[in-house]
């Protein structure tokens, strides 16, 4: 079982900016969204916590990781993209000027940026031998690793919502991956 989870509520989502690898912490939402997901997560059985090494993200895995009583282990690859000149700037300025965000100039490319979120998740889970993890990073990160694995089910790249604090749910299907759950926050009342 593989639980992807997208960090909490910061100051730039609440500016609709383009995070990228500006290191901001969880604004007061945030935090409260953590410790939800810390609650919604308490007594399940994770062997391990992983998160980006961006602190929007480890600050909401650290309230998951003390509940089920792991270290958060920081990982480089699961960093969101780089948006390189772009990262601060108002999404919508940055789509107007060059269509999509793809598409402007500095930007890692998505294919190269999805062939690096899917090697880590695949060696997390390789290191974990099946046993349930969980992975707090974000929304372009788990977006990447769904279509990876869905890649017919929304009608576009990066079409998969992932709303600040929310988390997915994937179960191992024989040599594939059922997704059980999209999108869920914690007051939604679906169990881990």
């Amino acid at each position: 079982m593989l639980y992807l989870m997208r960090h909490g509520h910061t100051a730039a989502n609440a500016r609709a900016e383009i995070h990228g690898w500006n290191d901001d912490p969880l604004d007061d939402v945030g935090l409260e969204q953590a410790l939800a997901l810390g609650s919604l997560f308490d007594g399940a059985a994770l062997a391990a916590v992983y998160a980006s090494p961006l602190q929007r993200a480890w600050q909401t895995a650290e309230p998951i990781a003390a509940v089920a009583h792991v270290d958060v282990v920081h990982d480089q690859a699961l960093m969101d993209r780089d948006y390189g000149p772009w990262t601060g700037h108002p999404r919508t300025d940055v789509q107007a000027e060059f269509g999509t965000i793809d598409a402007a100039p500095g930007v890692e490319p998505w294919s190269e940026f999805s062939e690096r979120v899917v090697v880590a998740v695949e060696g997390v889970l390789a290191r974990h031998d099946g046993l349930p993890v969980a992975i707090v990073g974000h929304d372009a990160v788990n977006q990447a690793y769904l279509e990876r694995l869905f890649p017919d089910r929304w009608p576009g790249p990066h079409a998969i919502p992932q709303r600040n604090g929310c988390w997915n749910r994937l179960d191992r299907a024989g040599s594939s991956w059922e997704l059980a759950v999209l999108d869920a926050l914690p007051g939604d009342g679906r169990l881990p």
